[in-house]
């Protein structure tokens, strides 16, 4: 056998890597502005109110969908990852989904009773209610998400993602013009995973598979993926505590502030979760072979996820008034500032994906597990110190204060497990492009004051794009030499 040199194996995974990122990103961005656009709707039409209900029941129910995860998502990626015989494959995929949908459906009755006990009689319980059917479709989709995320075959993510997101457009629409409220709000919610769940069955016909509780599969994968589970509760924990206490503290119009604001920059968090996937499953396969290339393969993601990441926070900071103003109406006009910080947790997430689905990806789940809960109690902390003076700009800042640290951490212990993977050259590269970008969008907006808001931001935004795209090829810091290399070994045929 050939030995393959470090430089040529890094770059084809690091291509891999690359390849399956723009496809898992590729579905959230082209329906990112239609998702905006909803955002923008729902939020006009529910008003402070009924927005916060929504997402004060909908921030409960994915407490338990966290709880119904058991850690397995990362745990099947990396087995099927090493090892992708499609005989085995076929075998794990029945024990898999026979194992998740059981957990799922007990999980389900479950929050069922805690709501009911919690006493959730008014319009937000029944909400919970009807949300609660989240929980069982969310075990089908991400079982052949975890399936074909291995197999590194993002691209049928990407297409299920994005049949789900247009039936969550199309029918949140269509129930809000109506005249249903924030009950067809969520049922449009429902919708989209109903239709993940069933594409996603459809491409995965060919497997024939058939869900098996079988107990000896059952309990290893429990044992195993438990550091995985507990990790998972205490990060989703601090994603949905903040709303929780914000609405006890504060009452659900400030929630409704906060989730316009924070909503908003939570939508971008599929840029540093698509590229954290598809850096795991290359990392995986990679660190098996050798470290020097799995430390690449993630030093170049890395660099990837702050080139999305800065620019597009920089740009929301730059234009947050405008973009609150265009989107929300004056009813929302205190969120500006709440956006304007949040928006900056964005660089820290791209970070700490690649990070810690990297030390995952090298069996360091334990270290990825006490990372999250320091992240967690520290957020935790800064929600709770204000007590009753708790608003939305405050909730900003102490979630985006936890991810910096959790940030600082991640960055300290992937550099002793793999070696530097912070580029700090790319670093500057990208801020001298981000500054130029930030310039030409202060420039646009005042060049176009006079015309409507929306159409203001978009032409602000759209030149500062540019700008960036330009300054950042010029420094040689877009991912273009991967993308052209991929094109230059097609046509050697190699």
């Amino acid at each position: 056998m050939t030995d393959v040199p470090v430089s040529e194996a890094t770059g084809t995974a690091t291509r891999r890597v690359i390849r399956n990122s723009l496809w898992l990103l590729a579905q959230p961005i082209l329906l990112g502005l239609a998702s905006l656009a909803l955002l923008s709707y729902g939020a006009r039409e529910l008003g402070k109110v009924g927005l916060g209900r929504f997402s004060a029941a909908t921030a409960f129910v994915f407490l338990f969908v966290a709880f119904s995860g058991l850690g397995l998502s990362m745990l099947a990626t990396r087995d099927i990852a090493r090892n992708r015989e499609e005989g085995r494959v076929r075998e794990y995929v029945a024990r898999l989904s026979g194992l998740r949908l059981s957990v799922a459906g007990i999980v389900a009755v479950l929050a069922l009773v805690v709501a009911y006990l919690s006493g959730q009689g008014d319009e937000t319980g029944g909400l919970v209610y009807l949300a609660v059917l989240v929980i069982p479709l969310e075990a089908v989709v991400r079982t052949f998400q975890d399936l074909f995320i291995a197999l590194e075959r993002a691209r049928v993510v990407a297409l299920a993602g994005t049949v789900g997101a247009i039936a969550r457009i199309v029918s949140s629409f269509g129930a809000l013009a109506l005249g249903f409220g924030v009950w067809g709000f969520l049922c449009g919610w429902l919708v989209a995973d109903v239709a993940n769940a069933l594409f996603a069955l459809w491409f995965a016909r060919g497997l024939a598979v058939r869900p098996v509780l079988e107990w000896d599969f059952s309990w290893s994968a429990v044992k195993r993926g438990f550091v995985f589970y507990i990790s998972g509760i205490v990060s989703t924990g601090h994603q949905r505590l903040d709303v929780l206490i914000l609405a006890s503290a504060a009452g659900h119009a400030e929630v409704g502030i906060y989730a316009a604001a924070v909503g908003l920059a939570r939508r971008l968090v599929i840029i540093p979760e698509s590229l954290g996937t598809a850096t795991f499953a290359g990392v995986s396969g990679a660190a098996l072979v050798d470290r020097e290339v799995a430390r690449e393969v993630t030093a170049r993601s890395m660099t990837l996820g702050l080139l999305f990441g800065i620019p597009i926070a920089a740009g929301c900071w730059t234009l947050s008034g405008p973009i609150v103003s265009a989107l929300f109406g004056p009813e929302f006009s205190t969120a500006v500032r709440p956006l304007a910080i949040g928006v900056w947790a964005l660089p820290l997430w791209c970070a700490s994906y690649v990070a810690l689905f990297s030390l995952t990806a090298v069996d360091r789940e334990w270290t990825v597990f006490w990372i999250a809960t320091v992240i967690t109690v520290t957020t935790v902390i800064g929600l709770v110190l204000p007590g009753d003076r708790l608003d939305a700009t405050w909730a900003a800042v102490a979630m985006v204060a936890g991810q910096a640290v959790g940030t600082s951490l991640h960055l300290v212990v992937i550099r002793l497990a793999l070696g530097p993977v912070l580029r700090l050259g790319d670093l500057a590269r990208i801020a001298v492009a981000t500054a130029a970008m930030s310039a030409t969008m202060v420039a646009a907006r005042r060049f176009m004051s006079d015309g409507p808001g929306l159409t203001a931001v978009v032409g602000a935004v759209l030149l500062g794009a540019m700008v960036y795209l330009a300054v950042a090829t010029a420094l040689g810091v877009a991912p273009w030499a991967e993308l052209l290399g991929r094109r230059g070994e097609r046509a050697s045929g190699s």
